[in-house]
């Protein structure tokens, strides 16, 4: 017999029998997928793309996640900042993702106090308070990065730290 595409899957074939969509469906869930996990947060495509340069280099990095009380939005106008080496951007969620590249010798704790003390700034110049906010942050050398998303999502299982408008953290 001479197999052509017309007959090769025909319901005579025993080489290629006809699948339906749901039989595909039902193996792919039964066999092979294992439970899928949450999707990752998205990383904001600014810090996304300033992580992808930073990457090899010898600097150290802190990431940052501000959550606003109450479920409040944050604006696009709180990405504006004077500090060159902090990098702000409204993530997916409506909180603000900060980077902060970090000069030598200064510790995790440092930079943490730092920056929550310029968002506490950033906000207040834009009529916001931070009262009731939760700041999270990852700390890691630029060069032991595998990618942004990893690291991002850190910041998912990091603990949350409390903020007040006199800028003092509590656990």
């Amino acid at each position: 017999m001479i197999y052509s595409p017309s007959n090769i899957r025909s319901k005579f074939s025993p080489l290629f029998p006809r699948a339906s969509a749901a039989s595909f469906a039902l193996r792919n869930r039964v066999f092979d997928d294992p439970p899928r996990a949450a999707p990752a947060p998205q990383v904001p495509q600014v810090i996304d793309q300033t992580l992808q340069r930073l990457r090899g280099l010898h600097v150290k990095l802190s990431l940052f996640e501000l959550e606003m009380p109450d479920n409040q939005n944050v604006a696009p106008t709180l990405t504006e900042t004077d500090d060159p080496a902090l990098l702000l951007a409204v993530a997916g969620k409506g909180s603000l993702a900060a980077l902060y590249i970090r000069p030598n010798g200064q510790s995790d704790a440092e930079a943490s106090k730092l920056v929550a003390e310029k968002l506490r700034l950033t906000v207040q110049r834009y009529g916001g308070s931070i009262t009731g906010a939760k700041l999270t942050a990852v700390h890691r050398a630029a060069d032991a990065l595998s990618d942004g998303a990893s690291l991002y999502a850190e910041l998912v299982v990091a603990p949350k730290v409390s903020l007040s408008d006199g800028s003092e953290a509590t656990a």
